[in-house]
């Protein structure tokens, strides 16, 4: 069998595409040619939990904090904000540290 049949295989059997790849000795990349080149339909991995590969909504204030992001990004021409930049945004958003909390006298 060629390396393209293997891999059609391997798939089909239920391997992802990452446990493919490792059992042919290949990169991700070459099976997903092989697969492409056997006419095999194939899923990318979606991901753990990272919210930009999840559907759910974003709140209210998320995406208010988003939204000021891309405007920096718009006024500055530049896509990523450094961290003091970031801090600049949440407090254009009007949030500020909130103040300490007494310390108690058996705590000092």
């Amino acid at each position: 069998m060629t390396q393209r049949a293997d891999a059609a295989a391997l798939y089909r059997s239920g391997l992802t595409l990452r446990e493919t790849a490792d059992k042919l000795g290949i990169t991700v990349y070459v099976v997903r040619c092989h697969l492409d080149g056997a006419g095999v339909a194939y899923r990318k991995a979606q991901g753990d939990a990272h919210p930009c590969n999840t559907d759910e909504a974003y709140t209210a204030d998320e995406e208010e904090f988003l939204r000021a992001v891309v405007a920096w990004q718009v006024r500055k021409r530049r896509k990523f904000p450094t961290f003091s930049e970031i801090l600049g945004i949440v407090r254009g958003l009007g949030y500020a540290k909130a103040a300490e909390p007494a310390a108690t006298e058996a705590e000092a």
